[in-house]
């Protein structure tokens, strides 16, 4: 069995639901262990990157926690079910990740 293709495409950082920008303008080279190529350029954090992924949880928060219970069941079957849709990929990518020949 071969290993699917990891189509790996950095978008960002992902805060308050979407995809931005890092305020600051260094990346890091994320490397495929299983072969030693890269992946990619990432983005690095910044402190204000992470203060600003805080507020947009904190401001979340609230609207968050007031979801009945049913509709917290709902979020988390959704994601049970997007992460079965991928199962195949998102296994490759643990497998390489890992060094683990597929």
């Amino acid at each position: 069995m071969n290993a699917p293709e990891m189509n790996f495409r950095p978008k960002g950082l992902y805060i308050g639901g979407e995809w931005v920008s890092s305020t600051g303008n260094n990346t890091f080279e994320t490397i495929n262990p299983s072969n030693s190529q890269s992946l990619g350029e990432v983005p690095y954090a910044t402190e204000e990157d992470v203060d600003r992924a805080a507020r947009a949880g904190k401001k979340a928060f609230p609207e968050c926690s007031r979801l009945p219970p049913i509709e917290r069941a709902r979020c988390l079957e959704s994601l049970a079910n997007r992460i079965d849709k991928h199962s195949e990929g998102l296994a490759a990518i643990r497998v390489k990740s890992i060094n683990m020949r597929w």
